[in-house]
C-alpha cells in the first residue's frame, strides 16, 4: 500500500497484491488457503469471492494465484467527513503464476 497527499484535503491511496501457490495443483490446497477475490476489502462492487473459478454449483472454489490493484483519492470535504472515488481490479487464476489478464474492474465513490 501506498498514500500520498496531494493537498491538504486529499490523499492518493493505491493497493497492489500479487500472490501465488507453488508446488501442489489447486485439489490438493486447503479451500481455506486458496485464493478469492471480490468484496469490500478485495474488488469493490463485486460480491464476496464472487471473482474466480467456481464449480458445477456456481460455488466458488479459489485459485491459485491472484492479481488486485486498487487507487482511490481519499478528499476530506469537510471536518471527519469526505469522499472517496475508486478503480479497483483483481482476478483469480488456476495457474501459478498470476497475470494482469481477464481483470474484473470495479469503481464507485
Amino acid at each position: 500500500s501506498v498514500y500520498h497527499p496531494l493537498r491538504s484535503n486529499v490523499v492518493l491511496a493505491g493497493r497492489a497484491r500479487v500472490g501465488t501457490i507453488l508446488g501442489a495443483p489447486r485439489d490438493a490446497v486447503a479451500p481455506s488457503r486458496r485464493f478469492y477475490a471480490g468484496g469490500g476489502a478485495s474488488v469493490r462492487g463485486y460480491g464476496f469471492q464472487s471473482i474466480g473459478p467456481r464449480d458445477p454449483n456456481n460455488d466458488p472454489i479459489g485459485g491459485r494465484s491472484l492479481t488486485e490493484l486498487s487507487v482511490e483519492a481519499r478528499v476530506r470535504v469537510f471536518g471527519d467527513f469526505g469522499i472517496v472515488p475508486f478503480l479497483d481490479a483483481g482476478s483469480i487464476y488456476t495457474d501459478a503464476l498470476p497475470q494482469f489478464t481477464g481483470l474484473r474492474f470495479g469503481t464507485g465513490l
